[in-house]
């Protein structure tokens, strides 16, 4: 398995390329085997459906035996706000001037452990550069844990079905 940091590297070299990356899943099971699924036009407010899906189809495909761990890259805007800020009532942060954006990498295995690793997207011009990699702890700062928990769901639900 390659590591969190590995997978990162491999996003940032892509990013270099095209300016943008498609947000995708790897699947991996306890051989090592592995398949991606991209998710190319999902709709905001959509992703969670989408991962359940995932789930379901990485259990049906037939190639994989148990998976173990499962990785999503993608990128995002961030905003740092107070620690009493009420958020509640933000929507979005796409037209807040202050927002940054970054290259995430989060994975989480069948034991329930999830680990982020991200690093500021920096653009001058056509030039794309990276902050140094930074693992963070905090699971609320971004959604990813919770769309992850929704491949699990729907792996599980699919292998259910098979019993």
């Amino acid at each position: 398995m390659k590591t969190l940091k590995e997978h990162l590297e491999l996003a940032q070299f892509h990013f270099r390329k095209k300016g943008e990356i498609v947000p995708n899943l790897t699947v991996e099971d306890a051989d090592g085997k592995k398949i991606l699924f991209v998710f190319a036009m999902v709709k905001e407010g959509a992703q969670q459906e989408a991962m359940n899906r995932a789930g379901h189809e990485a259990c049906h495909v037939g190639v994989l035996g148990e998976v173990k761990k499962i990785i999503f890259t993608s990128e995002a805007w961030v905003k740092s706000f107070p620690k009493d800020a009420d958020i509640s009532e933000i929507k979005s942060i796409a037209k807040d001037p202050d927002k940054k954006e970054v290259l995430l990498v989060s994975s989480l295995d069948a034991d329930g452990k999830f680990e982020i690793e991200m690093s500021y997207i920096i653009r001058r011009g056509k030039y794309i550069d990276f902050s140094k990699p930074e693992k963070t702890k905090d699971e609320d700062a971004f959604g990813d844990l919770r769309i992850l928990k929704k491949f699990w769901e729907g792996y599980l639900e699919a292998k259910n079905e098979h019993k």
